[in-house]
């Protein structure tokens, strides 16, 4: 069976992927079609702030999204700024979330210190000590 994937994002243009776009509001976290309820055991998140509001309402979705609230079930991973590490462990603390060894990196360098969080390690990441 093919894994379903489903683009949640603001930005109007990417609704040319059809019924794999999903128009996506963070201040709205939980207007989402019911049918999303519960049915994803692998999430990537990109929150488009770097504030506890935008990370909250974030992890509000996730866990609207996730099929099951537990490190065994849910791979989870979330990019944001190096600053935010707190607000991740905090919010995501019960699936396991840590920081990685992952830096992200833009063709254009980025402003902010970015990391890399999940809720597991893999052969392209470990958890930072």
């Amino acid at each position: 069976m093919k894994p379903r994937i489903v683009l949640l994002e603001y930005d109007q243009r990417f609704n040319v992927f059809g019924q794999d776009f999903v128009p996506y509001d963070f201040q709205t976290p939980l207007r989402l079609p019911s049918e999303l309820t519960g049915k994803f055991d692998r999430i990537i998140c990109d929150p488009p702030f770097l504030s506890e509001d935008c990370q909250t309402k974030t992890a509000l979705t996730v866990r609207f999204l996730a099929r099951d609230w537990n490190r065994d079930s849910l791979k989870l991973i979330s990019c944001t700024g190096e600053r935010m590490e707190s607000a991740m462990l905090k919010l995501y603390g019960k699936v396991g979330m840590q920081t990685t060894t992952f830096e992200p990196e833009h063709s254009k360098g980025l402003s902010n210190e970015f990391r890399c969080y999940a809720n597991f390690e893999c052969e392209d990441w470990n958890w930072r000590s």
